[in-house]
């Protein structure tokens, strides 16, 4: 998942420069581990020409998919693929900060915000990672760990099944 920063100029980091990071980390550990790792890079709907540009960060390892989904200013069509069922195909969702990172969860992935070097005054959705959710990493050097921690089961987040149903309950007190 990413995002545009430019609203942020003093957050610490570019689209670019988080996305290349992330790209690089997989990479490593697809290497390491011996596998090739499926990423499909999702950009902001309607902002993803900085998301175009890291993306040809060269990896060796890593079968890249720039994703560009249905959204409500029209589709790709050959990314006829809506958010939610990349959500659910996916192992593992990273982005830095955005809603689409709280609807992995609720879809039952976990979630990493990663936010290398982020200026301490935002606190982007650091309630996930404060209650659990998700796991928030701020040093580019802690991205590798976490992602095998996640992977390999060594890390585990609490779910949000809570929230599934909330329709129905809402409805039954009307």
């Amino acid at each position: 998942m990413s995002d545009s920063m430019d609203s942020y100029p003093d957050i610490g980091f570019t689209e670019k420069s988080v996305l290349q990071s992330f790209l690089k980390a997989m990479d490593d550990l697809a290497k390491n581990a011996g596998i090739k790792i499926n990423v499909i890079v999702r950009p902001h709907p309607f902002r993803g020409g900085d998301a175009a540009e890291a993306f040809n960060y060269e990896t060796l390892n890593l079968r890249k998919v720039l994703h560009n989904p249905v959204s409500a200013r029209g589709s790709d069509p050959e990314n006829n693929y809506t958010m939610e069922q990349l959500l659910y195909a996916a192992d593992l969702v990273v982005g830095t900060f955005n809603n689409p990172l709280i609807t992995a969860k609720i879809c039952g992935r976990p979630v990493v915000h990663y936010l290398p070097g982020i200026n301490p005054k935002y606190e982007f959705q650091k309630f996930m990672s404060d209650q659990g959710l998700s796991t928030r990493v701020t040093q580019e050097g802690m991205l590798s760990v976490v992602l095998e921690g996640i992977l390999g089961g060594r890390i585990m987040q609490k779910s949000m099944d809570s929230v599934h149903g909330a329709i129905d309950r809402v409805a039954a007190l009307l």
